[in-house]
């Protein structure tokens, strides 16, 4: 699963889901660094990567990538959870989208500081 791919992460207790964005190529051990999108809904929240309506379909109202859940998945957990339906795949994000989070993944002071240097590596 390359970078800019986009997928709909397992449902929280609420029942609802997060779209999730691939922002990293395969390390080589086949692991990716997704980030997932909340809605903007606080003044304390992350802004450092605002993303609007039109940037993805599943975007309904302004939104903020959550740098802080950030998380690291191999593909093999990644193409058995779409296998399994725990996991929905989504549209692609464009270039601009994708380089305005990783821009955000760079300023944030809300990623856990070994996801942010593994970051850099990819």
């Amino acid at each position: 699963m390359p970078k800019k791919q986009t997928f709909l992460d397992q449902p929280t207790e609420e029942k609802i889901r997060h779209l999730r964005i691939v922002i990293t190529d395969a390390s080589s051990d086949g692991e990716y660094l997704t980030v997932p999108i909340d809605t903007l809904k606080y003044p304390y929240q992350d802004k450092s990567c605002i993303l609007h309506v039109g940037d993805h379909s599943f975007i309904k109202h302004e939104s903020f990538v959550n740098y802080r859940f950030a998380q690291v998945i191999s593909y093999p957990q990644l193409f058995n959870g779409l296998r399994k339906g725990v996991f929905v795949k989504k549209e692609d994000i464009s270039d601009e989208v994708l380089k305005r989070i990783q821009d955000g993944a760079r300023q944030t002071k809300n990623m856990r500081t070994e996801l942010k240097d593994w970051f850099e590596l990819f």
